[in-house]
């Protein structure tokens, strides 16, 4: 009877936890080209994610950035809670993903910088119409910058004090 019991309960599947979709994507490979303005310039900015380390649902995604014949490479640490930004160990931004979210820290090169997440809207960019979450930070000096984020894919758009300044052209995720 004990061995029936038993394998009657080894035959339940178990449930699978539903992944958390993030801001930002995790898959080596991925290829994000924006239109990038620079005062009259405008160019393609290409960002690649070269290699991704995940533990416990936070992952470490290393990113090559191709922009005005320069190559960055930085990393973005990403989670269900939101995403920071950094080059080298100096935070360059950083994103929480609930809307109605508000907090304050220091950035580099821009100081102590306000950060407010709004709620889910559309924004249409050259790649495609999409739903997407805007983060709005101003630092010190009153530079106002908005960043518009899209599940699975990350940003697509950005705003410096109104004027847009990237907008995502193409996207190709990663295998």
């Amino acid at each position: 009877m004990l061995t029936l019991l038993l394998a009657a309960s080894l035959a339940v599947p178990v449930p699978k936890v539903k992944e958390v979709e993030l801001y930002f994507p995790t898959k080596e490979g991925t290829k994000m080209v924006f239109r990038q303005r620079m005062g009259r310039e405008i160019k393609a900015l290409v960002q690649t994610v070269t290699k991704v380390e995940s533990d416990k649902g936070v992952h470490t995604v290393t990113v090559e950035t191709w922009v005005f014949g320069k190559v960055f490479t930085g990393e973005q640490v990403v989670s269900g809670d939101g995403i920071t930004s950094k080059v080298g160990n100096e935070v360059t931004c950083s994103f929480r993903s609930a809307a109605g979210s508000k907090w304050a820290e220091r950035v580099s090169g821009r100081g102590k910088t306000e950060f407010s997440v709004g709620e889910e809207e559309e924004v249409k960019v050259p790649a495609g119409t999409y739903k997407a979450l805007p983060v709005v930070c101003v630092d010190e000096s009153g530079i106002k910058v908005t960043t518009w984020y899209v599940k699975g894919m990350g940003p697509v758009k950005t705003e410096i004090d109104g004027e847009v300044v990237s907008e995502l052209k193409e996207f190709t995720p990663g295998k």
